[in-house]
């Protein structure tokens, strides 16, 4: 991607070596227990999550809403019942 950007004259040679020797500052990790990719039950995870974007309560927009919900410190409680999931 670099060559291509340096032919393409949106960087200059100087932009290109910086940019190939410095490090690219990846975090890589598994997502944590608190994300439904980890959920035994995504799929219900999922759903709840879905319906709380809808939330005008949460904020104005769906993305100020999933940041209320990431970043809002919300406990979410539902009627859902692993037991009986199981079953």
């Amino acid at each position: 991607m670099l060559d291509k950007m340096y032919k393409n004259k949106m960087i200059s040679r100087q932009q290109l070596i910086a940019a190939q020797n410095s490090k690219l500052g990846l975090d890589p990790h598994q997502p944590t227990s608190s994300t439904c990719a980890n959920s035994k039950y995504a799929y219900f995870c999922y759903y709840v999550v879905s319906w709380l974007e809808t939330q005008p309560s949460l904020g104005k927009t769906p993305k100020a809403r999933m940041t209320t919900l990431q970043n809002g410190g919300l406990t979410i409680k539902t009627s859902f019942n692993p037991k009986m999931a199981d079953v």
